[in-house]
């Protein structure tokens, strides 16, 4: 009797395959983890990738695949881990991503999408980690993501974001670090936040008014302010990774993004909850490389 071989996850990341991705790998159908990250392939990721109904995690970072994210992905509901950084991704945010209602990290940064976040992202109720950082996404803020209550990590920097900051993301139980920075958000900042919230960055807006009693507390804030209040100026940007007083290879003399930025959340000072978020990181890097 042949022996049925069950292949549960797959891995061949951080090499240099060119050409596409197969399409038969939407044939092990029992897969549940499939890291693709660090190569050189090129064209859209396959559709029969949407067969794989099982599948927990996906790793596609700088893989080379562009184009829009395949509608037959919607048959994902198993999924928990998308990482999709720094592709060549296009088109608007799926608003199929709602129904990964089982999402925990949902990381989409340094690609090109257009338009504003989805309003079916309301849906994951779960999400510890959402990263949409350089997305070129626009619009405003929904407040929607002021009622993740398991949200620990939001970065919506370097994109066209406009209007105010919903006063909810600074009530949220478990968030530790808040990054909106180099958006075109407006406003004034709440009066209270969490207590937990220790790490924000506001640079690079244009939000007005004075500084709220919370400004005063052991508090890592990115952005430089002039007389105890906010101005309605442009804010430097001191959150950038190597930045010392607000200058940095990374970032041009208006403070936008050039070439290359990324946050290290192993280079975060690990206040309050933040280093029970960095173990976590480290633990999801090895898994990542591992498989």
């Amino acid at each position: 009797m042949p022996y049925v071989v069950f292949i549960l996850t797959s891995s061949i990341a951080h090499n240099a395959f060119s050409g596409t991705i197969p399409k038969d790998l939407g044939k092990l159908k029992e897969l549940k983890i499939l890291a693709l990250g660090s190569n050189n392939f090129s064209g859209a990721l396959p559709p029969e990738l949407g067969n794989l109904a099982k599948l927990q995690e996906i790793y596609i970072n700088s893989c080379g695949a562009g184009g829009e994210i395949p509608s037959t992905f919607a048959n994902l509901y198993n999924l928990e881990t998308v990482w999709a950084s720094d592709c060549q991704f296009t088109g608007k945010i799926p608003n199929f991503i709602g129904n990964w209602t089982k999402l925990w990290s949902l990381r989409l940064e340094g690609n090109s999408f257009k338009g504003p976040i989805p309003s079916s992202l309301s849906s994951l109720a779960s999400l510890q980690t959402l990263v949409l950082r350089n997305t070129l996404i626009s619009g405003s803020i929904p407040s929607y993501i002021g009622e993740y209550q398991s949200l620990q990590t939001l970065d919506l920097s370097f994109n066209n974001l406009i209007g105010g900051i919903p006063s909810s993301l600074f009530k949220l139980n478990n968030l530790t670090a808040l990054f909106l920075g180099n958006n075109r958000l407006t406003g004034t900042l709440p009066p209270q936040k969490s207590e937990k919230l220790q790490i924000i960055d506001l640079s690079y807006n244009e939000i007005s008014g004075s500084f709220p009693s919370w400004l005063n507390s052991d508090l890592q804030l990115y952005g430089r302010f002039r007389d105890g209040r906010m101005s309605n100026m442009v804010l430097p940007c001191l959150g950038v990774r190597g930045a010392k007083d607000g200058n940095s290879s990374n970032v041009t003399e208006h403070g936008k993004k050039e070439t290359g930025y990324s946050w290290d959340m192993a280079e975060v000072p690990a206040t309050h909850g933040m280093r029970k978020m960095v173990e976590i990181r480290a633990i999801r890097e090895e898994m990542r490389d591992t498989y």
